[in-house]
């Protein structure tokens, strides 16, 4: 069977050092503890607690 049944969205937000993101329901979201690297950048992940959706956040970005 190749069904899909867990499809996850992912989002990868760039930026410049001190640039912020913020994220209106922040309560809803859990951040990994390890961070994602990708082509040498880190990224903080968060993901929703109850939808199936990531966020890859630079890390020199300032989320609230």
């Amino acid at each position: 069977d190749l069904s899909v049944e867990n499809v996850v969205k992912q989002f990868m937000v760039k930026g410049e050092e001190g640039d912020s993101v913020s994220i209106t329901d922040l309560s809803d979201w859990v951040e990994n503890t390890e961070p994602f690297v990708y082509e040498g950048q880190n990224y903080r992940v968060f993901q929703h607690d109850t939808e199936s959706i990531e966020l890859f956040i630079d890390s020199g970005l300032v989320v609230s």
